[in-house]
């Protein structure tokens, strides 16, 4: 075997190692942020999807209106205004008025979470040789 075959070979195995550590990150992640998701009807927790969006990369979502306002963190906003906060068994989007936004669960939002998860990823990283 050629000195360039030999490298391709330790290349490749090096990138297919960092693809599985990215896959197994990114399902670990979906899960955390899913356990943490605030519950009030489940609906939201039940709205978190992941997909591999390509090689190597993947992608965490949520599609209600209301979850970014989850990922924001809890925040008093002095007045009193109206925010989707469910949607009804017909599909249409429930709304309340509030003086504030986000959710005493998850009082930072998800970055907390996202950072416990990237610290463990670099920890992980470290070790593939």
């Amino acid at each position: 075997m050629s000195f360039i075959d030999e490298f391709n070979s330790e290349l490749d195995g090096i990138l297919q190692k960092r693809d599985n550590v990215a896959k197994i990150f990114s399902i670990e992640l979906n899960s955390a942020v899913i356990k943490a998701t605030p519950v009030r009807h489940g609906d939201l927790r039940k709205a978190w999807t992941w997909s591999q969006v390509g090689k190597g990369h993947f992608r965490s979502s949520n599609n209600l209106e209301y979850a970014i306002s989850i990922d924001q963190g809890y925040r008093s906003i002095g007045k009193f205004i109206p925010i989707p906060v469910d949607i009804d068994k017909n599909g249409k989007t429930v709304w309340r008025m509030v003086d504030h936004l986000g959710s005493k669960e998850l009082p930072d939002g998800f970055q907390p979470i996202i950072e416990k998860e990237e610290q463990n990823l670099q920890r992980r990283l470290k070790d593939i040789k």
